[in-house]
């Protein structure tokens, strides 16, 4: 634990854990947030602030969970995201839930969610 504590606060302030969600988590999870985009492009705060090809899907809880419980649960019930975050932010604490989506025709990529929670 004070490994990953250190490497995220003194070293390099970031930690991706691959292989943390099933491939059909994930799947289901873009397919959500695909369908949900033209939504979310009505938050003021829909563009990413530095990255202009990336749209923030914000408070994945509220409408996640209005939608599909079962693969929020998925997602924020993770076994590898719980442990980070009790780790990183203290016992079963969330930061604000947000997701990244890339828009296509970046280098090599099509669009995706870049990452499923942004806690």
């Amino acid at each position: 634990q004070s490994e990953i504590y250190d490497t995220f606060f003194n070293k390099c302030g970031a930690i991706i854990v691959r292989g943390a969600y099933t491939k059909n988590s994930m799947e289901q999870y873009n397919a959500w947030c695909e369908s949900f985009l033209d939504i979310a492009k009505l938050d003021g705060n829909c563009r990413h602030p530095k990255q202009p090809g990336k749209y923030l899907i914000n408070d994945v809880v509220t409408r996640l969970g209005a939608e599909n419980a079962d693969l929020l649960l998925q997602l924020i019930n993770n076994p590898f995201l719980t442990t980070f975050c009790d780790i990183l932010l203290g016992f079963m604490k969330y930061g604000s839930v947000t997701t990244h989506w890339i828009e296509p025709g970046g280098d090599r990529q099509l669009s995706h969610v870049d990452y499923p929670l942004h806690v």
